[in-house]
């Protein structure tokens, strides 16, 4: 038996405090990146989106704002965040395209949460990239 020491356990069951997050989306035609960088009762949400312009793939900033961070730990477990800690969503069967995603985050006292799927994602993903489009809007 192999134990891990990024359990769902370890984090606890609701986000206490948040440090870092970030998310990626990956489709045909785009990669897109959600960046949450905590500072205290502030949060700062960037937006990337990859571009080949140089040549090699390159992260450009396309819009960025700031939240509450207590809002943002609401949402996070609105959508019970902690319970898509090892998540990975296998591609479902002849589906032919659709959105890759990876997630890491830094929550709880330094514990890591990490989650990934091919067109398949947690209960309530969908809700927190709508408020994640809706606060840089």
């Amino acid at each position: 038996m192999i134990f891990n020491n990024h359990s769902k356990n370890s984090i606890g069951s609701a986000v206490t405090d948040i440090e870092y997050l970030k998310l990626r989306l990956n489709t045909m035609r785009l990669t897109e990146e959600y960046e949450l960088k905590v500072n205290g009762n502030v949060t700062e949400i960037s937006y990337y989106t990859m571009t080949f312009s140089s040549g090699s793939g390159e992260m450009v900033l396309r819009k960025r704002t700031t939240c509450d961070t207590q809002e943002l730990i609401d949402i996070l477990n609105s959508v019970d965040f902690v319970s898509w800690n090892g998540f990975s969503g296998k591609h479902p069967v002849g589906v032919l395209d659709g959105t890759m995603f990876n997630l890491t985050a830094t929550l709880n006292t330094g514990q890591k949460l990490r989650a990934d799927g091919s067109q398949t994602f947690p209960k309530h993903f969908h809700d927190f990239e709508k408020w994640l489009r809706e606060m840089l809007e």
